[in-house]
């Protein structure tokens, strides 16, 4: 990415320094430098050459950054799904089945995502090395819940605070 910035950052200075000067100057004058090409041809294509190059560099770096920028707002849209779902009550075993589905549902989607925003996270929300207490108004149905909670907890913490440092 920092070459094709660099990339894009020469041709603008090139494209700059085209217009800037004079017939007799630099770029303008190439048959100085390179004996055999007439200048009225190779003029325009070389300003039409470092036009494109910038244009492809530009579309490079802003295609980049939309890409990376999607899977950071679908982390936090899947955090915003998460919370309720942490925080909802479960009082019966099919509450907690269906609570359990989609708490696996949540974790596998939410470590795909945070793979294409960054293979670090992903690894780090797959295998946690802390966990800690849920929030105090949510009782537990079983220690499996509670297991459970502590995990999305961890992982609802950690997502927060890698979209809060790549915002």
């Amino acid at each position: 990415m920092r070459a094709i910035l660099y990339l894009f950052s020469v041709c603008f200075a090139l494209l700059t320094l085209i217009g800037s000067v004079k017939r007799q100057d630099l770029i303008s004058n190439l048959e100085t430098y390179w004996l055999g090409i007439p200048n009225r041809l190779a003029t325009p294509f070389i300003d039409h050459l470092l036009v494109a190059v910038s244009v492809v560099a530009a579309s490079l770096l802003f295609g980049a950054a939309v890409v990376r920028r999607s899977p950071i707002e679908r982390l936090s849209q899947l955090r915003k799904i998460g919370v309720p779902l942490r925080n909802s009550p479960v009082t019966s075993p099919t509450e907690f089945e269906l609570w359990t589905e989609r708490f696996w549902s949540w974790r596998e989607e939410i470590i795909d995502t945070a793979n294409a925003a960054s293979k670090r996270l992903a690894d780090r929300l797959e295998v946690l090395n802390e966990m800690y207490a849920f929030p105090a108004g949510i009782i537990p149905f079983n220690s499996e819940h509670a297991r459970l909670l502590g995990t999305m907890s961890e992982i609802l913490r950690q997502v927060e605070k890698y979209i809060e440092t790549h915002r």
